[in-house]
């Protein structure tokens, strides 16, 4: 193995096919690493770590052919796994299921509802009083966009698991907080909304 430097990268080349073999360091202009790489014959096979400047961790998981492959772990905003497979992000259903529920939030400063529901792997919003479903679709992110309106998108702060903030063109509206069981089960009572629908959220009427 030979080894050298070009700009703030440091490589190890196979002698013979002068293919980056074995783990690269990069490093920024100060001399900080920023990442760490393996290699084989010149594509990305194996664990990648990327750091921030102070050294800390902040992404960690695993290449295949160049391709991103099993858990990737982002640490940038709390922490948040993902599945890749062949480069795609997988549907994490379980963690789809979790932000089923009845919501609530401040709109002309009167509470208003609407359900997330899951169902055949994707989540669906609902308004309280309006019969129309509008399914998602997940993001490689922690949020859920619409195909009703593609401007409109949910996202998800898993350090507040029961907040969901509601942005239309990138710009926060609302912040929309989860009922609790108990909650919700009057709620309903309260609002007409049927068992149907609220199993649907994930909600058993008391």
């Amino acid at each position: 193995m030979t080894g050298y430097a070009s700009g703030s990268s440091i490589y190890k080349l196979d002698s013979i096919s002068e293919l980056p073999n074995g783990v690269i360091s990069n490093y920024d202009d100060d001399g900080h690493l920023i990442s760490k790489a393996t290699y084989q014959n010149g594509k990305l096979n194996g664990p990648y770590e990327q750091y921030d400047t102070s050294g800390k961790l902040m992404v960690e998981g695993q290449y295949e052919s160049n391709l991103k492959e099993g858990i990737w772990t982002d640490y940038k905003n709390g922490t948040k796994k993902t599945v890749y497979k062949e480069n795609i992000a997988q549907v994490d259903e379980q963690y789809l299921r979790s932000k089923a529920g009845l919501y609530k939030f401040k709109y002309n400063g009167k509470d208003r509802y609407f359900h997330l529901i899951f169902l055949r792997s994707n989540l669906y919003v609902k308004s309280s009083g309006n019969e129309r479903y509008s399914k998602s679709f997940p993001d490689q992110s922690n949020s859920v966009r619409f195909y009703s309106n593609i401007n409109v998108q949910f996202r998800f702060d898993d350090s507040k698991p029961e907040e969901i903030q509601y942005f239309y063109r990138d710009k926060l509206f609302y912040k929309c907080y989860k009922l609790t069981q108990s909650e919700a089960s009057k709620k309903a009572k309260e609002l007409g909304i049927s068992k149907k629908l609220m199993r649907r959220s994930g909600i058993t009427l008391e």
